[in-house]
């Protein structure tokens, strides 16, 4: 019984993290049309379901180095408006001071905690559910 709840997880694990990567490689294609949604769509679910694959052939390394860079486009994901606007500039008056810089970071981070630990949590999740399965069907 518990088999399927873990296999549905994985699934939904995965179904939440390919929108990420979609998004990052949408932006960084210099293909246009069809194309470059097809290397956007191929290219997710690649790495997406690489943690899973990894772990299943008792690649433990890989799978955490998949889980790594996945949370990587997670963060860049959640932060590209910040890097977009230039980092100085966020959300703070339009003066190079030092303090303003100071107050931009905090607000940054204040603002964008929860998304870090989004970022990290679906591709540890990914991990340790395909762990579990994995463990469990040996």
């Amino acid at each position: 019984m518990i088999q399927p709840l873990i296999i549905f997880l994985i699934v939904a694990a995965i179904a939440a993290q390919i929108p990420h990567v979609y998004k990052v490689f949408i932006d960084a294609s210099r293909l246009s049309g069809n194309a470059r949604h097809i290397q956007a769509a191929s290219f997710c679910i690649i790495v997406s379901t690489a943690i899973f694959v990894f772990v299943w052939i008792d690649k433990p390394l890989l799978a955490l180095a998949g889980a790594t860079i996945e949370s990587i486009f997670n963060l860049y994901y959640y932060t590209d408006d910040f890097w977009r606007d230039g980092m100085w500039e966020y959300k703070t008056k339009k003066t190079n001071s030092q303090e303003n810089k100071k107050k931009s970071i905090k607000r940054f981070w204040r603002q964008r905690w929860i998304y870090f630990f989004v970022s990290i949590i679906i591709p540890g999740f990914i991990y340790l559910l395909s762990e579990m399965l994995h463990e469990m069907f040996g």
